[in-house]
């Protein structure tokens, strides 16, 4: 029997265990999987890595000096030849360190359209074979292509060679008959950007600007300098890189 002023005990109530916290997965060593991401590779998709190979376009302006030696008639001819030039070049190498290329390249001006003006010392134009209307000035030489970001598009790029000048353009019938050839030597320097249109193909612009000094002699035996400059042109690039 209880009494009415008993009282009842107080049960402690237990109190709700919270399940363990399991420990924490360990990152994985090897980035991407479950561990921090890394740096992206420097070889892959979409990356200027491995074998190089690209084609260019495009339309400059050409602007030539020559000048001859005493001609047998007596006097000299100095004179400048200036005008609107197709352009186009195909270059082949390979990536050597992330985002350096170094490889080997023809790079060529047609003359196509030009105004030809002599000093006025110049004793007489220039002889047929040398037909200062219409030119084809090529280099041929290694060249260096370089990308700052190996994922990136900006690139600069070099070369330096053997440099010709001929009156014989080609697709021109008119001027094959010529066997006027001048030699040299040269250089070309453009900056350009490269948007990726596939895993290894990109389609870009470029600006390039050449120098080249060449001396050929005529069908009189009469010795000619050429120094041809080409402003920065545009050009229009297809690459596989």
């Amino acid at each position: 029997m209880f009494s009415a002023g008993s009282h009842f005990m107080e049960l402690p109530i237990a109190a709700a265990q919270e399940p363990a916290e399991e420990p924490a997965e360990a990152l994985s060593s090897a980035p991407g999987l479950s561990g921090p991401v890394g740096l992206p590779p420097d070889e892959g998709a979409r990356v200027h890595d491995g074998f190089y190979f690209r084609s260019a376009v495009g339309f400059a302006v050409m602007d030539e000096r020559l000048e001859s030696k005493d001609l047998a008639a007596g006097g000299s001819v100095e004179a400048r030849n200036r005008g609107i030039a197709s352009v186009s070049d195909i270059a082949i190498g390979g990536t050597v360190a992330p985002g350096w290329v170094i490889g080997g390249g023809i790079f060529t001006a047609d003359l196509v359209a030009s105004t030809y003006r002599a000093s006025g010392s110049s004793a007489s134009v220039p002889p047929s074979e040398l037909d200062p209307g219409l030119r084809n000035v090529t280099l041929v030489g290694p060249f260096v292509d370089f990308y700052p970001e190996v994922r990136g598009g900006f690139h600069v790029r070099g070369a330096l060679g053997v440099s010709t000048l001929t009156p014989q353009v080609f697709g021109h019938p008119g001027t094959q008959r010529s066997e006027y050839l001048a030699l040299g030597g040269g250089l070309m320097l453009g900056v350009g950007y490269d948007w990726w249109v596939a895993d290894e193909w990109s389609i870009g612009v470029m600006s390039q600007a050449g120098a080249r000094v060449l001396v050929g002699e005529d069908d009189d035996g009469v010795e000619w300098t050429h120094v041809v400059l080409t402003s920065p042109g545009l050009y229009v690039c297809l690459t596989y890189h």
